[in-house]
């Protein structure tokens, strides 16, 4: 007798376990249902007028010869000493160097190009030196002087610094036209 009602039990059980499995599964969560469940999009999209921006035109800054020459002479100054950083250590970036070298001469030839007679030619001498220094990292790094460079690059920076300030040079400068 035992066993049958161990056996009815089980029965019982077993069925309670099936029954709730089904009831899970048919009835199920419905905010999970909807995770799963595909729906057509919704044009959300509102169709409005955007209206363009017109492009305002600026009047053009115009510089005088003076305000141009103190321009090339902030960055000269300013080239030269990121040059002197770089040439402090000798195994630094050539590349470096050459490119402030080149600037240098760039700002240079365009402090010359605002002066007239003499002080230009000068001064494209002077940029002629600075692309005689940078030549110098044409060669192989063996045969490279850093000391004679440096010294070059003083000579060439305290040359512009003495004679090319743009208070001493104002009367050599282009008239505005």
């Amino acid at each position: 007798m035992v066993k049958v009602e161990r056996k009815g039990f089980l029965r019982i059980l077993i069925g309670g376990i099936v029954f709730l499995m089904l009831a899970s599964v048919f009835s199920g969560c419905a905010s999970f249902r909807k995770k799963f469940v595909r729906k057509k999009k919704v044009k959300s999209t509102v169709e409005e007028f955007i209206p363009v921006l017109e492009p305002v035109e600026y009047a053009r800054i115009e510089k005088t010869p003076a305000q141009a020459y103190q321009d090339h002479y902030t960055m000269v100054s300013a080239y030269f000493k990121d040059l002197d950083r770089a040439l402090l250590d000798p195994q630094g970036a050539d590349k470096q160097a050459k490119y402030f070298l080149a600037q240098i001469a760039a700002h240079v030839r365009g402090m010359a190009g605002l002066l007239l007679g003499e002080l230009q030619a000068e001064l494209l001498q002077i940029a002629g030196q600075i692309d005689a220094v940078a030549g110098a990292y044409d060669k192989p790094v063996s045969l490279r002087r850093y000391d004679i460079v440096r010294l070059d690059v003083k000579r060439i920076q305290r040359d512009i610094r003495g004679k090319f300030r743009p208070k001493m040079v104002l009367e050599g400068i282009l008239p505005q036209p």
